[in-house]
């Protein structure tokens, strides 16, 4: 009997450790997903985004993303709630220190849908997208003293085009020059660019945004031609001014449905406003995003503004060499973070 007493008491001891190992955290979230305020379950339930990170064993990893196991200490799933239902699932394999590695969102089949790779600083190296026909979408990033100095677009291993990133003396990104590759029968090692004055175009609503923006790849005809067509008959058409820069890209499926409108206000040789715009389909209401610049007399970006829907989710004040970023939740303020040289020296949260 007494036996039988420390047995059960073991085993009721190992089910407790292992549901605390196991048990997700939550917390009150934005649309990227950030954990923004810890808090109990149903109180990050009852707010318009929730977060839960929950740390699963080895077993629960899907093979698809076993390649991308090694140098992993802790996986984490992370889901994403809006108004109380889910929305996104992501995985993440993270080092001793904490650190991840690997993020990964899965299609329901559970091959890979997007897939990004970071180093031991924290900079993003590749990123993969895959469509339904599994053709491979990447971008590869490199970097010279941790700044960003260039990106190569490829599709299924074969290079499309490169980004060419410039700054000026503050360090501030100016351009970046976008390189195609040409037809076979051109020279070798002989690109057409085109230059599009910092900053470049929003990502897509649907993508996390990240410190790098992502478009979709485009054929080189682009710069002959109003429209530029990718490899699955979408179109991609811009306007420009007298001096060659982008005032408006509209997008259109290969049906010719617009997909999304991008608009660009100039004052002077500075952006100061970009809109994104996603019309009202069957399935989801109309969506816009607008992000606001300001300057100083150097030209330097000094403050951003990036609205969801009319409502201000982010801004962004330079002051000396550091940058002061605030996240908004419902227009008021939530968390407060402070960057310098790229990295984040503190946080705290607004109540």
């Amino acid at each position: 009997m007494k036996r039988k007493i420390i047995l059960t008491t073991i085993t009721s001891y190992f089910l407790l450790a292992t549901y605390y190992l196991f048990a997700a955290d939550w917390y009150v979230s934005n649309a990227g997903g950030m954990a923004m305020e810890a808090t109990e379950r149903l109180v990050a339930l009852r707010s318009q985004y929730a977060l839960s990170v929950e740390t699963v064993p080895y077993s629960t990893l899907p093979e698809s993303l076993h390649t991308y196991y090694k140098n992993t200490n802790t996986i984490q799933l992370r889901s994403l709630y809006k108004d109380g239902e889910q929305t996104k699932t992501q995985w993440r394999l993270l080092d001793a220190q904490g650190k991840t590695l690997v993020a990964a969102i899965l299609n329901e089949d559970l091959s890979i849908y997007n897939v990004e790779m970071y180093n031991s600083a924290g900079r993003l190296l590749e990123e993969h997208n895959f469509d339904t026909n599994a053709v491979d979408y990447a971008i590869k990033y490199h970097y010279k003293n941790d700044t960003l100095i260039s990106a190569d677009h490829l599709i299924d291993g074969v290079l499309n085009s490169s980004d060419i990133y410039r700054y000026n003396r503050s360090k501030a990104l100016r351009s970046v020059e976008r390189k195609f590759v040409m037809a076979e029968d051109a020279e070798k090692d002989a690109f057409p660019f085109s230059k599009s004055n910092f900053p470049i175009l929003k990502p897509h609503p649907d993508f996390d945004e990240s410190f790098v923006t992502t478009t979709t790849p485009v054929h080189s005809s682009f710069l002959d031609a109003a429209n530029a067509f990718d490899i699955s008959g979408h179109s991609i058409e811009y306007k420009r001014d007298s001096r060659g820069r982008i005032l408006s890209e509209t997008r259109k499926d290969k049906d010719g449905n617009i997909t999304g409108t991008m608009t660009n206000v100039w004052e002077g040789d500075r952006i100061s406003s970009i809109t994104w715009l996603i019309p009202e389909t069957e399935e989801s209401a109309q969506d816009e995003r607008i992000s606001e610049y300001q300057y100083d007399s150097d030209g330097d970006r000094i403050n951003l503004k990036e609205y969801h829907n009319g409502e201000l989710e982010r801004e962004v004040n330079k002051e000396g060499e550091q940058e002061i970023e605030t996240l908004y939740i419902k227009g008021k303020p939530a968390l407060k973070a402070v960057w310098e040289g790229g990295r984040k020296i503190s946080e705290e949260q607004i109540k």
